[in-house]
């Protein structure tokens, strides 16, 4: 009996000790839930360190020709005040001395390849360098500069050297665009315009009808056209304004079209 009665004092103990946890429990998380109640939680704050997202080059496809331009773009462009710092690098060699966005185009030639590394300040925070890509420079066209010319009367000759130059150097040729059925000669390797105007071929003269002034056949129907009476011959008069239209061109593809007007009547040219 002595041990039954102990059994069941030691069950009813375990049962009070569990009730008990289960109140401590209890109690503990309510409390914990009031507090939070009350609670703020703190806010994200901004990184103060600055971050490069994009660096693009103006103009994107430079020539030999182009001064460049790297423009940089911030995550967060409110970001105040940045300062940027830029290497530049020419066939992987990093030109000294320039620290800004742009780079000037002596400092590299046709098919060099350009890149830069820009990293962005503000304080006492750095962002990470970044890379921009690399671009290949292109090719750049012959430049042309139109001199002022003498006029020529018609029967007389006309000379004119194209004066041109190439940016990267490359060796430059000549053609006549037009006109072409005039005579003129341009040689493909100076540039040389010579034209003697007394070379300007002679059209066939057209027939003129004696009654109607016009030529045989024109404006007239084909029963009209068989009535036609036997006309007077008229040439065709040379022209008084020629147009010399020329390009330029470099191995690579780069071509430049220029002209020059010429008044048969002698009265003067100016470029246009």
């Amino acid at each position: 009996m002595k041990s039954i009665k102990n059994n069941h004092i030691f069950k009813v103990m375990i049962i009070a000790m569990f009730m008990a946890l289960l109140g401590i429990t209890f109690f503990c998380s309510k409390e914990k839930k009031e507090t939070e109640q009350y609670q703020v939680k703190p806010r994200k704050t901004q990184s103060m360190e600055p971050v490069i997202v994009k660096i693009e080059f103006e103009p994107p496809e430079p020539t030999s020709s182009d001064d460049i331009k790297a423009n940089t773009t911030l995550e967060d462009p409110r970001m105040k005040p940045v300062k940027f710092q830029y290497q530049w690098f020419v066939n992987g060699e990093i030109l000294s001395g320039i620290e800004g966005p742009h780079l000037e185009k002596q400092h590299y030639k046709k098919n060099d390849k350009v890149y830069c590394r820009v990293q962005a300040k503000r304080g006492i925070y750095e962002s990470k360098v970044m890379k921009s890509k690399e671009i290949k420079i292109k090719n750049s066209i012959p430049r042309i500069t139109l001199a002022p010319w003498e006029d020529v009367r018609l029967g007389g000759r006309f000379h004119y050297t194209i004066q041109a130059r190439d940016p990267d150097d490359d060796p430059l040729t000549y053609r006549l665009v037009s006109p072409l059925d005039l005579g003129i000669k341009l040689d493909p390797n100076t540039g040389e315009i010579r034209w003697n105007t007394r070379d300007i071929p002679r059209p066939e003269p057209a027939e003129i009808n004696r009654d109607t002034g016009r030529r045989s056949g024109e404006g007239l129907d084909e029963s009209e056209i068989s009535k036609a009476s036997t006309g007077v011959k008229r040439r065709k008069q040379p022209p008084s304004i020629v147009k010399i239209v020329f390009e330029v061109s470099d191995p690579d593809g780069g071509t430049a079209v220029s002209s020059i007007r010429l008044d048969l009547t002698g009265e003067g040219g100016m470029p246009r």
